[in-house]
């Protein structure tokens, strides 16, 4: 399995540390619990305002299949704009302000402010299980990985693409392409899901807003932890 070395691109990447995950599913947390949650929702804000990478727009069109209350399989259909409509939802923003991207060198798709690509919220992963076969020129993959997301502890489903790069003399990612196509379950909610991917243009982030943002973090993490609450 080859891993991949971080790509290049215009400038280099914003945010070499490692990863940490934001879960942006909504979060029911009682007061006994908020002392102890409190350092480790400050850290995750702040790893929030760091891990940004090269990023292009995607598009993510699947359709589904389940059963209605009769037991007749029915289709559903998803694609990027309602993986967004989730997201602003559960952060309380407007999913006309956002779209989705995959993030090149993490290898996972996340939802991002339109105005400055700065990072909302992750979605669907492929770095954790993946074969990547290259050419010598190291301009084209062809791509097999399982994929993630932040519900299940194991993989839903699995992906394949091909991946187009190119570079400069400097090493500096000047193109990228990625399509391909996906299956997912949720068995949970009795649904299958098969479905393809491209990308589209870069997102480029600004990096005064980027800076605006870690900023705030920090001033989140200089105030007072909420006092313990006895049981």
């Amino acid at each position: 399995m080859r891993h991949h070395s971080r790509a290049l691109w215009g400038k280099r990447p914003i945010g070499e540390h490692e990863q940490a995950r934001i879960n942006w599913r909504p979060m029911k947390i009682g007061n006994l619990l908020i002392f102890s949650l409190a350092t480790g929702m400050y850290a995750c804000l702040a790893a929030q305002a760091q891990e940004q990478t090269n990023e292009v727009l995607m598009t993510w069109s699947a359709t589904g299949y389940t059963t209605n209350a009769k037991g007749n399989i029915i289709a559903t259909n998803l694609n990027q704009q309602t993986l967004i409509n989730k997201v602003a939802a559960d952060n309380g923003i407007d999913p006309k302000d956002c779209e989705f991207v995959f993030r090149v060198e993490k290898l996972d798709t996340a939802v991002v402010w339109k105005t400055n690509g700065v990072f909302v919220a992750d979605v669907y992963q492929m770095e954790y299980t993946f074969q990547d076969v290259t050419n010598a020129a190291d301009t084209e993959d062809y791509c097999e990985s399982l994929l993630n997301d932040e519900y299940h502890t194991n993989a839903i489903g699995s992906t394949f693409g091909i991946k187009e790069q190119h570079r400069n003399s400097d090493g500096y990612l000047t193109s990228f392409s990625y399509h391909g196509t996906f299956h997912c379950a949720f068995p949970e909610n009795n649904v299958v899901f098969t479905g393809s991917f491209s990308t589209g243009a870069r997102v480029y982030i600004n990096l005064k807003d980027l800076q605006e943002q870690e900023e705030e973090w920090s001033q989140k993490l200089s105030q007072p932890l909420l006092p313990a609450h006895k049981l």
